[in-house]
């Protein structure tokens, strides 16, 4: 296209038609971005385009001359600041709000395209559009909300890229009585059947809302309908039949991640726990919401009290947790891991953690199942594994008889040897550092074979091993010599052991730890005095 010609023509004079196929070559040339930065190209959008978008009547939305000035509007602006900076200043988002609020699905789908296309990337120009043109977000929700929209994700695409604007300045970008009427309109879809991509969309968007923003008045009456209505959520996902296996398990644990975040809110004020209360938990699916739930809600001894009581009155036991975990199988049921994170919080209370191991054979049924599961594994299975790990650091912390763990303590050590891989790294680290808060809890009375796990010998060049876990492996190390452990004092690996340890202390990171750098130095004194003793025992 000869953008000069046609500008030439178009300042001429062209009929209808004329004008349709002209706009029809200005936006496919303005598919090449070079053609974007023509002068001309630039006058015939000023001069033309915008003024008959801006003069386009309800009649005309749908026709071959309507959809070309789209087209043409939403190819220029596309990756352009300078391109997108003029059409805003044209005030076309008032002609394009008022397209968004009453048109076909088809219009809405070209208008949301071009409001995407127009403040992609461009923050500065997002904060000036939501000072000029206030209801921009609420049009975009109600969209949401109509039922039959056929393109929900370039709406969406739209919220996510204003909400990452405002989540820089801790602004919400959906009020929590909003989320609570997209919540429920994704209840009813699910209710009817339509689990389709843009009710997931929908769904997905939500969540990401609830995880990220934490300034929501969660006094509102809307809050406890909302999350009563994720329980019902949940239940129909357990019961639907349209749902792939994988998709469902996606949707389960963005749920709970993004419901646990908002139990844990301190403004909730346990809130959802009230919610637990009421609702009849009649799957496992639920169960483990529950469980997320009130896990997120004990942020202090009262709270765990309180849970613990809560659980009794709806006749769930310790061992009960266990057997809900049990229900999914580990290499499928991905989301029931979420479970483990109520399960160690409560095992900071010994009695608990004593009542637990009464159901030694379903932790090791539990364990044996990751154990097989071979890596490298997802984010959201190592997310959820790392909260098993947990749940053994704050039992073996609580315990102060190791004779009631059984073999629990030699599977957490199977566990670690079976993860010593670069995607699992991390699971085996955490699985060493529950070992030794066995050993710091238990130091005047522990098996060799639990101490035999700190004389292992580490590279000094392996960046995968951090400096906290160094540090805690110093400390138990130096509690040992301490209290004079004949094992650890006389096996033949020690001397190497503390040079490398020694090592890491004295690299550039370790001397600015100085948690680090006094254990290494505790651990030398104590090194030396024994020595001093056995010399002079000698004499």
């Amino acid at each position: 296209m000869d953008a000069s010609q046609t500008l030439s023509r178009l300042r001429e004079g062209l009929s209808p038609e004329e004008k349709t196929a002209t706009f029809e070559l200005v936006g496919n040339s303005l598919r090449n971005e070079f053609n974007r930065l023509d002068v001309d190209v630039q006058n015939i959008i000023q001069n033309f385009v915008i003024p008959e978008f801006m003069t386009l009547k309800t009649d005309q939305e749908t026709t071959p001359y309507a959809i070309h000035l789209f087209r043409c509007l939403c190819n220029f602006v596309a990756e352009n600041d300078a391109n997108r900076l003029l059409v805003f200043e044209s005030g076309i988002v008032g002609t394009l709000s008022s397209i968004l609020k009453n048109s076909s699905p088809k219009i809405i789908s070209l208008g949301s395209t071009l409001l995407q296309n127009l403040i992609l990337d461009n923050g500065d120009l997002i904060n000036t559009m939501l000072q000029k043109y206030n209801d921009i977000v609420e049009i975009l929700v109600l969209i949401l909300l109509r039922n039959g929209f056929e393109n929900t994700q370039l709406v969406i695409s739209c919220l996510e890229e204003i909400g990452q604007t405002l989540n820089h300045t801790n602004t919400s970008i959906l009020s929590l009585q909003t989320l609570a009427q997209l919540v429920h309109r994704i209840k009813v879809s699910l209710e009817n059947g339509e689990v389709d991509n843009d009710t997931q969309a929908q769904l997905f968007y939500i969540l990401e809302c609830l995880s990220v923003l934490d300034d929501y008045d969660f006094s509102s009456a809307a809050y406890p309908a909302m999350v009563h209505e994720f329980f019902v959520i949940i239940d129909l996902v357990y019961g639907g039949e349209n749902m792939e296996t994988d998709q469902r398990y996606l949707l389960c644990n963005m749920l709970f991640n993004a419901v646990g975040n908002l139990s844990g809110n301190p403004k909730n004020d346990n809130v959802s726990t009230r919610v637990v209360c009421d609702y009849n938990l009649n799957n496992p699916y639920v169960e483990i919401l529950a469980m997320v739930i009130l896990g997120n809600s004990i942020n202090s001894t009262e709270d765990r009290n309180d849970v613990v009581k809560l659980l009794s009155s709806k006749g769930i036991e310790s061992s009960s947790l266990l057997s809900i975990l049990e229900q999914e199988h580990p290499q499928t049921g991905l989301f029931s891991l979420q479970g483990w994170f109520l399960i160690g919080k409560l095992c900071n209370d010994e009695a608990f953690a004593e009542s637990i191991l009464q159901s030694k054979d379903s932790i090791e049924r539990l364990v044996e199942g990751y154990i097989t599961l071979p890596p490298p594994v997802t984010n959201y299975y190592k997310t959820g594994l790392l909260l098993v790990v947990k749940f053994f650091q704050r039992m073996f912390s609580s315990i102060t008889n190791t004779s009631k763990l059984a073999e629990l303590p030699m599977l957490v050590m199977k566990w670690a040897a079976a993860t010593d891989s670069l995607e699992t790294k991390d699971i085996r680290i955490s699985l060493e550092l529950a070992i030794f808060k066995l050993i710091e809890k238990n130091v005047t009375n522990i098996a060799d074979n639990y101490t035999e796990l700190l004389l292992k010998s580490e590279s000094v060049e392996d960046s995968q091993i951090p400096l906290y876990y160094v540090q805690e492996k110093v400390k138990v190390l130096s509690m040992l010599i301490a209290n004079k452990n004949s094992y650890v004092l006389t096996h033949p690996e020690l001397n190497k052991v503390v040079d490398q340890m020694v090592a890491v202390s004295n690299t550039d990171d370790g001397i600015k730890n100085p948690i680090l750098v006094n254990n290494i130095n505790f651990l030398l004194a104590k090194m030396t005095q024994y020595a001093n003793d056995t010399e002079n025992d000698m004499r």
